[in-house]
């Protein structure tokens, strides 16, 4: 993994466009899947090997998958294979490996969907040990 890439998206957590307050990164290991779909944006919990562990209401409905189709599966392979690149799975396994996954992307979904411009947060609970993926759909005012 190239280590700008990783300091790049570091650099975009201070972005306009974050859409995740901190005291939501410190409450989502605990909350219920009832409180995860309450979120106006989408929430992939994944552990360290990136199977999916939760998914909620706005991912399964931007993504078109519902939660059977996708927990307990390999996000990067199976889930999302569009998201299995440098930029995506790459800064997450290396967020991951060093315990310090925060990042901020702009990506593009892709797979069995239309091409979906979208806000990526990586984020790595350290207390849990939990990883979290956020995804909010683009705007044009954004």
């Amino acid at each position: 993994m190239h280590p700008n890439l990783i300091q790049a998206a570091r650099k975009l957590l201070n972005s306009p466009h974050r859409f995740a307050s901190d005291e939501v990164l410190i409450n989502i290991p605990n909350m219920t899947e009832s409180e995860l779909d309450t979120l106006p944006f989408g929430v992939i919990g994944l552990d360290d090997k990136g199977f999916v562990l939760q998914y909620n209401a706005y991912e399964t409905k931007l993504a078109n998958r519902n939660r059977e189709q996708t927990i307990g599966k390999a996000f990067f392979e199976e889930v999302a294979p569009c998201t299995n690149s440098p930029i995506f799975s790459g800064i997450f396994f290396e967020g991951v490996k060093q315990n310090n996954l925060k990042a901020f992307v702009s990506y593009f979904f892709d797979f069995k969907m239309t091409p979906t411009h979208v806000w990526i947060h990586m984020h790595r609970c350290i207390k849990s040990q939990s990883n979290w993926i956020l995804v909010q759909k683009k705007t044009e005012q954004q």
